[in-house]
């Protein structure tokens, strides 16, 4: 049972940033905010606050313990979130989906903070949307999401060696089979 319960929450873990985020787009809101600052609880939906808690449960952490940790988890999970970015799928010589839902989409996310993977992997996309783009302008492009990305995966790995920092031996493996730790 507890077996079922630990895949149960790793699977929901996964798909907690997609819904997170769906939900936070709905309401006009940012879908992202600088990892440093710690989101408000009011600001979280239960979703999270749940997932949270279910975590908080299997550290068995205290409420004063939890206060410290929960942070950085929190930071953690923004920048994995924030270091992988995808492409928008397939491509239709703009680098977009097409259709009038695609170009809604594209226009409130152009509005919303996004990281710098996410910015290198937009301008690739972009470039590798018109058959006109050279060669050395997609080279340059391509440079600039492995240095983005580079940049973002050592802040994730300086923020999981914080979070290592206050967390038992119990705390931390724990944390390594739900994927919030490697």
């Amino acid at each position: 049972m507890a077996k079922r319960r630990l895949v149960i929450s790793i699977i929901s873990l996964l798909f907690w940033p997609t819904l997170a985020l769906a939900q936070q787009n709905s309401e006009g809101q940012s879908s992202q905010r600088a990892p440093s600052t710690r989101p408000s609880r009011e600001s979280r939906s239960s979703f999270q606050e749940s997932q949270l808690k279910r975590i908080q449960e299997q550290l068995g952490a205290t409420e004063d313990e939890w206060k410290v940790i929960e942070p950085r988890i929190v930071i953690v999970q923004e920048l994995e979130r924030n270091s992988v970015a995808r492409a928008n799928g397939g491509l239709n010589g703009r680098g977009r989906r097409g259709g009038a839902n695609a170009a809604a989409a594209q226009a409130s996310s152009s509005s919303a903070t996004v990281s710098p993977v996410q910015q290198a992997t937009r301008e690739l996309e972009d470039s590798l949307g018109s058959k006109d783009t050279r060669p050395d302008e997609i080279k340059s492009k391509l440079v600039a999401l492995r240095e983005a990305r580079s940049k973002a995966l050592a802040d994730l790995s300086a923020a999981r060696d914080k979070l290592r920092e206050i967390l038992t031996a119990r705390q931390e493996a724990a944390l390594v089979m739900l994927g919030i730790l490697n």
